[in-house]
C-alpha cells in the first residue's frame, strides 16, 4: 500500500483488472474487498503458472523420448 492510500497491484492479469484503487481510511470494507480480489487474482495466476509448468515438463519428456528414438535410429544406421 502506498502512502496516498492506493493499492498498486502488479501482474499481467492485475494490470488489466485492478490497476489501482483509492481507499480512504473510512472504508475498511472496500479495503477488505480489494484484498480479497487481489488474493483471488494471485491464486489464479499461481494456478496458471503451475499448469504451464506441468505442460512444459510433459513437452520436455516427449522431446527427450523423441531424442532417444532418433539416437537409436542413428545408431542402427551406423
Amino acid at each position: 500500500m502506498s502512502k496516498k492510500g492506493r493499492v498498486v497491484v502488479l501482474g499481467a492479469v492485475h494490470s488489466k483488472i485492478l490497476p489501482y484503487c483509492d481507499i480512504s481510511s473510512n472504508e475498511p470494507e472496500a479495503y477488505e474487498e480489494v484484498e480479497m480480489i487481489t488474493q483471488r487474482l494471485q491464486d489464479v495466476e499461481k494456478a496458471e503458472l503451475k499448469h504451464s509448468h506441468e505442460e512444459n515438463l510433459q513437452f520436455q519428456k516427449r522431446l527427450e523420448n523423441m531424442e532417444t528414438i532418433v539416437q537409436s535410429i542413428t545408431n542402427l544406421n551406423v
